[in-house]
C-alpha cells in the first residue's frame, strides 16, 4: 500500500459522516484459523405490550376536541364566581370572542363546536353582572336612606 491509500484512509477515519458499521467476528468455522466479519443486523426486543387504548373520560365525553377553549372559559367564568364581579365581565367577554372565532372558523369551512357553551356563559355572566347591579343599588338606596333617617333624627334631638 503506497502513502496515497494510506492517507485516504486516515481520512475517511476523520470524515464525521462516515459511521463505521458494527461487524460480528467469527473464528474457525470454515477453515483453520479463518476470520469471517459480517454486518450486524439491529434486533428490537419489545420492553413491554403496548397500552390497550383506553375508554374516554367524562370530561373527552361531554367536551369533545373541536369545542373552542374560549366558549368554555366563558362559561365556567359564568357559572363560578371567583371574583364576583371581575369574574363575570370576563365570562361576557370571553363569550362574545368565543362566539366570533367560532363564526370564523365554521365561514373557513372548520368544524368548530362550542356556541351552547358560550351562550351559557354570556347567560350567566349577564344574570350574575344584573344581579350585583341591583345589589349595588340596593345598598346605595339603603345608604341614602339610613344618612336622611339619621339627619332627621339629629334635628329632633335637642341640642345642649
Amino acid at each position: 500500500m503506497d502513502a496515497a491509500g494510506i492517507s485516504e484512509l486516515h481520512a475517511a477515519d476523520r470524515d464525521p459522516q462516515r459511521v463505521p458499521p458494527a461487524v460480528a467476528i467469527a473464528v474457525g468455522s470454515p477453515g483453520p484459523l479463518a476470520v469471517i466479519a459480517q454486518p450486524l443486523a439491529p434486533t428490537v426486543t419489545p420492553l413491554a405490550r403496548p397500552i390497550p387504548a383506553c375508554e374516554p373520560t367524562l370530561w373527552q365525553r361531554l367536551v369533545p376536541a373541536d369545542t373552542d377553549s374560549y366558549a368554555l372559559a366563558s362559561a365556567v367564568c359564568g357559572f363560578t364566581a371567583i371574583i364576583p364581579v371581575i369574574s363575570q365581565v370576563a365570562g361576557v367577554a370571553l363569550g362574545v370572542v368565543g362566539l366570533v372565532r367560532i363564526r370564523r372558523a365554521r365561514r373557513a369551512g372548520l368544524p368548530r363546536r362550542g356556541v351552547g357553551w358560550a351562550c351559557a356563559g354570556l347567560v350567566s355572566s349577564g344574570i350574575a353582572l344584573a344581579g350585583w347591579a341591583v345589589i349595588l343599588v340596593a345598598f346605595v338606596w339603603v345608604r341614602s336612606t339610613i344618612s336622611g333617617v339619621t339627619g332627621e333624627l339629629s334635628a329632633l334631638s335637642p341640642r345642649g
